[in-house]
């Protein structure tokens, strides 16, 4: 094991991850008479540079880089949903902002001072010749319902 120390051995890493194996073969040893006592799926292969013989699987994975990939994902993750949803907060006040622009713009009936409702602004809007198609644009469905009934 140590005359091939430098082929296994990883390096150090600064950000959380115990050692960097770039570059690095995985020696794994496994003894004939533990494999046919505990099987091929027991704890029974020792990756160099590790203390216990251990699973397949997890002697030759690197268990603490994993954890860390795993950690950082869910740091990103964290910081794509609050980003969504700060995305979704803007798009929500900028959305009741312009409602409120629009309910501002709306005009008011000269008779009884109401806002008009959509479908009102859009009839007594002028058309192509910048006459209005309603006899009266300046006044709200039922003011101008009162104000024809009481011409008639």
């Amino acid at each position: 094991m140590e005359l091939t120390r430098h082929l296994w051995q990883g390096e150090r890493a600064e950000n959380g991850h115990h050692h960097y194996y770039d570059e690095k073969i995985p020696i794994v040893a496994v003894g004939l008479r533990n494999l046919r006592q505990h099987g091929p799926a027991g704890a029974v292969f020792l990756l160099f540079g590790r203390a216990q013989p251990q699973p397949l699987l997890d002697a030759i994975g690197n268990p603490r880089r994993d954890a860390a990939d795993d950690r950082a994902r869910e740091r990103a993750s964290a910081r794509h949903e609050e980003y969504q949803a700060q995305l979704r907060r803007l798009a929500q006040g900028q959305a009741a902002k312009q409602a409120a622009e629009r309910e501002a713009r709306s005009p008011v009936c000269t008779g009884c001072g109401a806002r008009f409702i959509d479908e009102r602004w859009e009839v007594a809007q002028p058309t192509d010749w910048n006459t209005p198609d309603d006899g009266h644009p300046h006044l709200c469905a039922a003011c101008k319902e009162k104000a024809v009934a009481g011409r008639a």
